[in-house]
């Protein structure tokens, strides 16, 4: 099985695989997004002993030690491994795992792999005090020992492993973080599946699904985009319809406050301040909402950005593409067969692909900058409205680069080449004398168009420095 837009990491992997190190690696990601893949696909063959933890539920019941204990000890009995009783505690278990180790040939690397290890800390086990003494006193004193853990709880694998003060403290080798694919990646995991689409529906299917391969497989290709997006979320055992609330009960550890914040932060697209989430949810502010906030970004559902001229307020931004078009459309309209077919051309959603669009550009700046071959200039990246003023103005996406150049870029999403009128061109100006006001003209400006199919050459086309189409979105 071909990893598509996987190679970066899989590279690293390899790379990490052949260190000559003890190696402690954590992995971790957003539900569906393909680690579990990632893993074994990339060390297909060469894992000495693997673990998936149980599910934190089953049948409505919470999972307990004994069945995670008993669930460890099997994976050891199908690697070969004879366990003569059942385990009582985590320390039983992974002194199991180090007597089954320690009976191979230690001239070869030795990878162990630990799927939805968060799911294994169940309350008062002593989990990650065992685990800590598992890799402390013998896992890292063996160089030909790789142990990759994995989990979707990326607050539990943030607090407990990458950023542990506790036993584990400075122990992880290697956090990747695996994040959806970009429009690019998408478009190769349907072509590989011989899924052919215009880069146009391509992005729409983008808007609603994101980068996410788990969703990108249910896509029926014997099906126009209307019927699928009503197959996936508005029709009877709509596929999809359960996904949202999945999510954060899998995902976060304070699934609920992170559901809060999910919620508050898609009201407003240029985001929201801390102290304006923590005013609007009565929260107190402290350590859970740092940890909430933290897990949202790791988990590539939120964005922070510093808007220009602002050094010290963060603003958090709600950019994943699947809970943007859960909350605006499929909350409130769950179960209207048939509901996207008849609402595609609609005002509001033409609207919404708008903003959409947007948020696709603000997550594929990379790409941007590549197609204005700025790529290796430092720079940052922040939306921008001017308020309180009478030439008041609102800029989509702002690059501030290092090099004295603030590219200020217009994002339209058009289902044909754009055509800048006279009155829209005014417009332009406007924003842009109100932004060099702003800068004091110490700041070369350069306005950047953003759209589907290009611009139409007029007599007011040239206000755009460059134009960036979404066949550059997808390189």
């Amino acid at each position: 099985m071909q990893l598509i837009g996987r190679e970066k990491e899989v590279r690293e992997l390899n790379n990490i695989f052949y260190s000559g190190h003890s190696e402690l690696v954590a992995v971790y990601g957003r539900r569906r997004v393909g680690k579990t893949t990632l893993i074994d696909e990339t060390f297909k063959n060469r894992l000495t002993f693997s673990h998936t933890a149980l599910p934190l539920t089953q049948n409505g019941k919470k999972t307990s030690l004994k069945e995670q204990l008993n669930a460890f000890r099997l994976s050891l009995m199908l690697h070969g491994y004879a366990v003569k009783t059942n385990f009582k505690t985590w320390l039983d278990a992974f002194y199991a795992l180090i007597d089954y180790i320690k009976g191979m040939d230690h001239d070869e690397r030795i990878v162990i792999f630990i799927d939805e290890m968060p799911w294994m800390d169940t309350p008062r086990s002593g989990f990650v005090a065992a685990f800590s003494w598992f890799w402390n006193n013998w896992a890292s004193k063996d160089k030909n020992i790789m142990v990759i853990v994995c989990g979707s709880s990326n607050a539990w694998i943030l607090d407990e492993m990458i950023n542990s003060h506790t036993g584990l403290y400075d122990r992880v080798t290697h956090a990747i973080g695996l994040s959806p694919l970009s429009l690019g990646g998408v478009q190769a995991l349907l072509k590989e599946r011989n899924i052919q689409l215009t880069p146009y529906n391509l992005s729409q299917i983008y808007m609603i699904l994101g980068g996410v391969p788990m969703y990108l497989n249910y896509y029926n290709r014997e099906l126009p985009l209307f019927k699928n997006i009503d197959a996936l979320f508005f029709d009877d055992k709509a596929k999809l319809a359960n996904e949202y609330d999945n999510l954060f009960d899998s995902t976060f550890d304070n699934g609920r406050l992170c559901r809060r914040i999910n919620e508050f932060l898609a009201t407003k697209n240029k985001g929201f301040t801390r102290d304006e989430i923590v005013h609007h949810l009565g929260i107190c502010d402290g350590g859970e909402i740092t940890k909430a906030l933290r897990a949202l970004e790791a988990s590539d559902f939120i964005v922070k950005y510093y808007p220009f001229g602002e050094k010290k307020k963060q603003h958090y931004k709600l950019v994943d593409p699947f809970c943007l078009f859960y909350l605006k459309f499929v909350a409130m309209h769950h179960g209207e067969k048939g509901f996207w077919e008849n609402s595609t051309n609609s005002a509001s959603v033409n609207a919404w692909r708008g903003y959409a669009f947007e948020n696709i550009c603000f997550t594929h700046v990379e790409q941007i900058k590549n197609a204005l071959q700025i790529g290796a200039i430092q720079n940052t990246v922040f939306s921008w409205a001017e308020k309180g003023s009478d030439h008041g103005a609102q800029i989509d996406l702002v690059i501030d680069r290092k090099d004295g150049v603030i590219n200020l870029c217009e994002v339209k999403f058009t289902n044909d080449v754009f055509c800048i009128d006279k009155a829209y061109y005014e417009k332009l100006i406007n924003k842009q004398k109100v932004f060099a006001s702003i800068v004091q003209n110490k700041r070369v400006i350069h306005q950047i168009l953003i759209t589907t199919y290009g611009l139409k050459n007029n007599l007011y086309s040239d206000i755009f420095t460059n134009v960036v189409t979404l066949e550059d979105l997808l390189k």
